[in-house]
């Protein structure tokens, strides 16, 4: 038995034909969360403004605890997406501008 340590960084050869392997990337892997997150607050926010519709429809007569639901909701939602969309947008904007130099 070899008691000598395996370099577990390297790449190992491997006899599928064509596979190739590529060094981690944890920008690509970091966009796409990036996005993600965006993505779901995009939809949280639809479905808060969905919701508000339907019990609006639903129950009419009751608008003042609509009212007041999205008072507490949905404003920290608006600012919460702003802010998290902007991130989104301005780091592939920055990535964008420091490719281009």
């Amino acid at each position: 038995m070899d008691d000598a340590p395996q370099d577990l960084g390297s790449a190992t050869p491997t006899d599928a034909p064509g596979y190739q392997t590529r060094p981690f990337n944890p920008e690509k892997a970091r966009e796409s969360v990036r996005g993600n997150i965006a993505i779901a607050l995009i939809a949280l926010l639809a479905a808060t403004i969905l919701a508000s519709f339907a019990l609006l429809w639903l129950h009419p007569d009751r608008y003042k605890d609509v009212h007041d639901w999205l008072d507490v909701i949905f404003n920290p939602l608006v600012a919460l997406v702003g802010a998290a969309t902007g991130y989104y947008f301005g780091s592939q904007s920055s990535a964008k501008s420091n490719k281009l130099e």
